[in-house]
Order: C-alpha cells, then structure tokens, then sequence
C-alpha cells in the first residue's frame, strides 16, 4: 500500500498532468486540504515538501504554494 502523503502527491502531479492545474494556479491551503480529505496536516505537509523538492510546485511566502511554470 502507497503512503497517503504520496497518494496525495501523485493526485496532485495528475492535476497538472491533466490540466486540471496549470502554471501559476495556487494549491489549496494544507489546512483546508487537511479538513476537506480529513487527513492529518503533516500528510499533507510532507506531499507538498515533496512536489516542492521536486520542482512541481513553489511556495511564495505568506502567500501559499503555487504550480511551476
């Protein structure tokens, strides 16, 4: 079985993938992602580190975690 923080990076990564996200879109708030799914907010911490680590998203501070060009 996958670990949801990657299930969840994945689900992102399809987005995009899909153009359901484009460049430049601004993700949820790991809060409201955390309340909406009902997961734990560092699950959702991690899946973003890692699409952020990745290149596949940025954060911009105090502004929230975005799409890369």
């Amino acid at each position: 079985m996958i670990p949801k923080y990657e299930a969840i990076a994945a689900d992102i990564r399809r987005s995009i993938e899909d153009g359901a996200l484009k460049p430049g879109d601004k993700l949820p708030s790991i809060r409201n992602l955390s309340n909406e799914l009902n997961i734990n907010v560092n699950t959702i911490k991690r899946a973003f580190g890692e699409l952020e680590h990745d290149g596949i998203t940025y954060s911009a501070q105090g502004r929230g975690m975005f799409v890369s060009e």
